[in-house]
């Protein structure tokens, strides 16, 4: 494989437009998505799901709970509970279509 065949297999997908705005909306409320964007735009599809198959917001932010006490301990200006409201929402406003 010559390195310019390595180079476009390693991009990412393009972003569709509701991927960048739910992305933006997580960085606005001070989430770091750089680095994270393909694993936070899966989590939110994945949020998407479970509130399809009917669960709750309290069963969605426990499934969460280790993804947003991750981001929560790396600034001590946020809170697990408001991460993980964070997601939720914007993987509403966003992704669940």
């Amino acid at each position: 494989m010559t390195s310019a065949q390595t180079a476009a297999r390693d991009r990412p997908e393009p972003r569709t437009d509701d991927e960048q705005e739910f992305l933006a909306e997580l960085s606005g409320f001070g989430l770091p998505t750089e680095m994270t964007a393909v694993t936070t735009i899966e989590v939110g599809a994945g949020i998407c799901g479970g509130i399809a198959d009917g669960a709750d917001d309290e069963t969605i932010l426990e499934r969460i709970r280790p993804l947003t006490s991750a981001i929560a301990a790396q600034d001590p200006d946020l809170d697990t509970a408001e991460v993980g409201r964070a997601i939720v929402d914007a993987s509403r406003t966003h992704l669940c279509h």
